[in-house]
């Protein structure tokens, strides 16, 4: 089964969420907000794409973090960051068993779809 992470209100994981309802994929949806993460599951979504694609800097979090913490950021420090703060994880998160897709693109997801079935 997939799973996808997201915040409901977001527009970009309301189109995913949808784009997967209309082309029939199962998956679970899991709220960044209400679910807590270990520190194992950041962690290896970190090693899969890198702190550049899953660290969100446009997020309203990122904006209301002290500028001590945004202005000198150490790929050290991301992971208890995100952690700490989840809705700084760039979403929506697609995952399946053999794939890590961030952010929205139906092209992506239409395409992984195709090949997994």
């Amino acid at each position: 089964m997939d799973y996808i992470y997201g915040i409901k209100t977001c527009d970009k994981v309301k189109k995913a969420v949808s784009w997967l309802q209309n082309n029939g994929v199962e998956y679970q949806y899991v709220d960044l907000r209400s679910k807590t993460f270990d520190n194992s599951k950041v962690d290896d979504w970190l090693r899969q794409v890198g702190s550049e694609q899953l660290l969100n800097k446009k997020s309203r979090t990122w904006r209301n973090l002290d500028e001590s913490i945004t202005s000198n950021i150490q790929d050290s420090h991301i992971l208890s960051l995100l952690v700490k703060y989840p809705t700084l994880i760039k979403r929506p998160i697609l995952e399946s068993s053999d794939k890590l897709i961030i952010d929205f693109d139906e092209e992506k997801y239409l395409t992984f779809y195709t090949k997994k079935r």
